[in-house]
C-alpha cells in the first residue's frame, strides 16, 4: 500500500490541482496494484503508465481541450499513430468534461503530406527531400521519399548512374549538393514529380472531403514529435484561404526548426522558444509508447 515516487509527486500537488493528481495518484496506484502479481515487466510497465506516462497524456489532451475552447476550434483532428492514444482519451473524456469539439482520428504522415504539398524545389522542399536521417541516407532513399526507386529516375534521367554513381552511396556534402542540381537542372524529372505530387494531392483532397474535414469552421491538428515541416506542407496542401482556419497543436519533442507561423501553434512541452537544451531520449520513449 506504501505508494511509490510518482504517486508521491502526483499528491504534492493535489491542492494546485484541485484534487486532480491525487486522482490520478489513486488511478495509478490502483492500476499497479491490479498488475503487481503479473510478470515483472507488465509490473513494472504498469508502474510507469499509470504514474508518469497516462498523467502526461491526459495533462496534454486536457490542455488541448482548453486551449481549443478558448480559441474556438471546433474540430480536433489527431495525427495518426502518435496521436491514436491522445484521440481515446479525448474520446473518452471531452463531453464528460462539458468540451464541445469534434474528435477526429486523421491519417497522415511526412510521407503523405510532404509529396502532395510538393509544389517547387526550394529549400522548404530541400529541408525534407535531402535530410540525412542518422547518416544513413543514400540517393535511393532520397527518390524513395518521392515514391521512385533508382531504376524508375534512371529511365527518366539515363545519364544518372554517370551523374550520382551507384544507388548505396551515402549522403556526403558533395552528393547532396549533386542532388540538388540534378532537381534543379532537370526539366524531365521535376515535371514527372510535379505532376505526380499534383495525383497525390488529389486523393488527399478526396480523403479530407470524405472525413469531413473541409476547414469551414476552426480546425486543429493535433501531434506529438515535430519539427513544423508537416505543418508547412500541409497548408500548401489545402491553400492560403482555408489554412485561416488551421491551427497547430504539438506535444513537442524538440525546438520548431522550421515554423513559419508561430502564432499558429501551440506547444505543450518543447517548441519555438526552446531555450534549454532538448532532452534527446525524449523522443523515442513518447513515440515508442504511443507506438
Amino acid at each position: 500500500g506504501n505508494p511509490t515516487r510518482y504517486e508521491l509527486l502526483l499528491e504534492k500537488y493535489r491542492d494546485e490541482t484541485g484534487g486532480l493528481s491525487s486522482l490520478l495518484a489513486g488511478t495509478g496506484r490502483l492500476l499497479r496494484l491490479h498488475n503487481d502479481s503479473q510478470s515483472a515487466k507488465l509490473a513494472i510497465l504498469a508502474q510507469l503508465v499509470g504514474g508518469v506516462i497516462a498523467p502526461v497524456m491526459l495533462m496534454y489532451v486536457l490542455w488541448v481541450l482548453e486551449e481549443a475552447r478558448q480559441k474556438g476550434i471546433k474540430q480536433l483532428c489527431f495525427v495518426s499513430r502518435d496521436g491514436y492514444v491522445p484521440f481515446l482519451i479525448c474520446k473518452k473524456i471531452s463531453k464528460l468534461l462539458g468540451y464541445e469539439v469534434e474528435s477526429i482520428y486523421m491519417y497522415g504522415s511526412r510521407q503523405s503530406w510532404h509529396m502532395p504539398g510538393l509544389f517547387a524545389f526550394d529549400e522548404t522542399a530541400f529541408s525534407w527531400l535531402l535530410q540525412n536521417f542518422d547518416g544513413n541516407t543514400t540517393s535511393e532513399t532520397v527518390f524513395k521519399r518521392l515514391g521512385l526507386t533508382w531504376d524508375d529516375v534512371c529511365k527518366i534521367v539515363p545519364e544518372l548512374p554517370a551523374i550520382l554513381g551507384t544507388p548505396d552511396q551515402p549522403l556526403t556534402p558533395g552528393l547532396h549538393e549533386k542532388l540538388k542540381d540534378l532537381f534543379l537542372s532537370n526539366e524531365a524529372l521535376q515535371g514527372h514529380l510535379l505532376e505526380m505530387a499534383a495525383t497525390k494531392r488529389g486523393v488527399l483532397h478526396a480523403y479530407l472531403e470524405q472525413e469531413g474535414i473541409t476547414f469551414q469552421q476552426k480546425t486543429a491538428l493535433v501531434d506529438v514529435g515535430w519539427t513544423g515541416r508537416t505543418g508547412t506542407s500541409f497548408c500548401k496542401i489545402i491553400g492560403a484561404e482555408k489554412a485561416k482556419n488551421l491551427h497547430f497543436f504539438y506535444f513537442g519533442l524538440l525546438s520548431g526548426k522550421y515554423i513559419t507561423q508561430p502564432e499558429k501553434c501551440n506547444v505543450f512541452l518543447f517548441g519555438p522558444d526552446l531555450v534549454a537544451t532538448p532532452i534527446k531520449a525524449l523522443p523515442p520513449i513518447v513515440e515508442t509508447f504511443c507506438f
